[in-house]
């Protein structure tokens, strides 16, 4: 058997890998260097397995153009072509499969080969369907205005979803009400519902509450590109939603549409919400927002870049 997940749903992917493997034992061998593919085919030539009845090839660029030369490539083929049928191989990667090479093409015809997509933050109409589905599976009963919290909440992290909808289980009890919005806020204490707060005190100009927000997000250790990447989110969203609206020429229904509001009835709190922006503003703060990106990438201290952040964007 020869399995291949890939994806940048890497949450799903491991529930998966923990459902494929089950109890069973495994031999995890991280793809670092042609040494590793090595390894694996030294494995697969064995009777039998000596470390664990799965062999996982871990982060393995071997299904990618040009990252492995292609005599090993040819070489690791004819290794899975010859391996005994009770073997059990599993390569896990990020990137899909390139489908012109030689041993995608074999996988596929004699193996499985699964996607695990992460949903696009700014997709909200898929978002709202998955979180549905998964409250419904759960058997978490909200209100919708509570759904639409949860979505802005936790975004596209399944794994925050997972860990949100066991606490909201576990808070409902038997209670045959549906949970409202102030039970699902108070609850589901998230990265991305912190970094929405964050955003909602920057739009506000509430630059102290807004450092204020920021350190609590640093003390729990959560990354300064992550919170970057939540604003940028935010931020572009309204950016889209004022801009249309300044134009004079669009339907509630096409801006909502066009901005990826799940819901069209969000467009009239986003309204009230960007009352005292325009859209040269907002744009200016996402100018800040992805320059600040940058020099976090080339190395500048984060916090005192994020700091500064917040100070340029009191003054937008």
């Amino acid at each position: 058997m020869i399995c291949c997940f890939y994806g940048s749903d890497e949450y799903s992917l491991q529930l998966a890998v923990r459902v494929l493997m089950a109890d069973q034992t495994c031999q995890k061998i991280p793809h670092t260097t042609d040494d590793d593919l090595k390894t694996v085919m030294a494995a697969l030539r064995q009777y039998t397995l000596t470390h664990g009845q799965w062999l996982w090839l871990q982060d393995t660029t071997v299904l990618q153009l040009g990252k492995v030369a292609k005599p090993l490539q040819d070489e690791f083929k004819a290794a899975l072509q010859s391996m005994r049928p009770e073997k059990r191989l599993l390569l896990t990667c990020l990137q899909k499969p390139n489908g012109t090479l030689g041993l995608t093409k074999w996988l596929q015809q004699n193996g499985t080969v699964q996607e695990f997509p992460l949903t696009p933050s700014w997709d909200s109409t898929r978002l709202t369907q998955e979180t549905d589905q998964d409250t419904r599976d759960y058997g978490v009963r909200l209100q919708p205005n509570a759904l639409a919290y949860l979505v802005e909440a936790v975004g596209n992290q399944r794994r925050e979803r997972f860990q949100a909808l066991e606490r909201l289980l576990l808070y409902q009890g038997e209670r045959p009400a549906s949970l409202t919005t102030t039970e699902v806020e108070a609850i589901v204490q998230t990265t991305a519902s912190t970094a929405l707060r964050l955003a909602s005190q920057i739009r506000e100009r509430q630059t102290q509450a807004a450092l204020g927000t920021l350190h609590q997000l640093l003390d729990r250790n959560e990354a300064p590109l992550r919170i970057l990447q939540s604003l940028v989110t935010q931020f572009r969203t309204w950016l889209w939603v004022k801009s249309m609206l300044q134009e004079r020429r669009h339907s509630d229904l096409v801006i909502a549409q066009a901005s990826g509001l799940g819901n069209p009835k969000r467009l009239y709190y986003l309204k009230q919400e960007l009352q005292g922006w325009q859209a040269p503003q907002l744009a200016a703060v996402m100018e800040c927002l992805l320059q600040a990106e940058w020099s976090i990438k080339q190395g500048v201290d984060a916090l005192s870049t994020l700091k500064t952040l917040l100070f340029q964007l009191g003054a937008v």
